[in-house]
């Protein structure tokens, strides 16, 4: 489960056995939501990092033993955290809001324990 798109109009494509079918859909923000458009795009992106940083660190366990497997799985679950705090897990709610100087913080050390890596 990604992250929900920022406002905007897309085209959605289904493709099947050689068939394809598009269709133009307009995402709408939540009126009730005191944020802009930048805030959605934001939040978007950072969750999109943080995606790409899971996968990174999946990769990176595919290898790994020891001590080194679970610096790699600690590293692992403090992404999880983050991201399950802004998008949501289970039945638990995420937030629409951009992500806050604490989540950047907790992100800049996952990245700082894996320079050199």
């Amino acid at each position: 489960r990604g992250p929900f798109v920022s406002p905007g109009t897309f085209t959605v494509t289904l493709e099947a056995d050689g068939a394809s079918s598009s269709i133009e859909v307009e995402v709408r923000g939540d009126p009730e939501m005191p944020i802009n458009q930048a805030q959605y795009e934001e939040r978007e992106a950072f969750l999109l990092e943080l995606v790409d940083l899971g996968r990174r660190l999946d990769t990176m366990l595919e290898g790994a033993t020891g001590d080194e497997a679970g610096e790699l799985r600690r590293l692992r679950g403090a992404v999880r955290g983050v991201y399950g705090s802004l998008n949501g897990n289970g039945v638990r709610p995420g937030s629409l809001y951009p992500p806050t100087d604490t989540h950047r913080a907790q992100i800049q050390g996952v990245l700082e324990a894996l320079q050199g890596r």
